[in-house]
């Protein structure tokens, strides 16, 4: 089990609370200059969530917020540090102790996969990283 490191966190909130959280950022974002801004929810799919369970030592998952090349580069080129980076989610498997698992072998489960992993310039070495989710507009549910 993953230990939380504040003993005095409830990992749940009312539905209330939720909704109330919800308008808030509603609000905000009116005035945000942000395209993280305009985005309402994200969403990974169980399945997705479970395989970064699945990993070896896996007790818990972290997100981290992080800014991406919209055209796909990993970096930036010297000179473009200026360039307009847009705002994305990743999510890690943790242990037990909360530290990331990175370096364990990503379990594969075809040969096609592990083509798409290479393609995608995931090493063979390295543990599970789950790329942005779908975000919510448009992939929104229906709501």
């Amino acid at each position: 089990m993953f230990k939380n490191p504040d003993p005095n966190r409830f990992p749940w909130i009312s539905l209330k609370t939720a909704n109330a959280w919800r308008e808030n950022f509603k609000k905000w974002r009116k005035n945000a200059n942000s395209p993280m801004a305009q985005a309402e929810a994200f969403a990974w799919s169980a399945q997705e969530i479970q395989r970064l369970l699945d990993q070896p030592g896996a007790a818990g998952i972290r997100i981290y917020i992080g800014l991406r090349d919209p055209d796909g580069e990993e970096g930036l080129p010297p000179g473009q540090e200026k360039k307009a980076l847009k705002e994305t989610f990743f999510a890690v498997a943790v242990n037990a102790d909360g530290k990331d698992i990175l370096d364990s072998q990503a379990p594969l489960s075809t040969e096609g996969e592990a083509a798409s992993f290479q393609k995608s310039g995931i090493d063979g070495n390295q543990a599970l990283i789950l790329n942005q989710p779908n975000i919510c507009p448009p992939f929104c549910g229906g709501d």
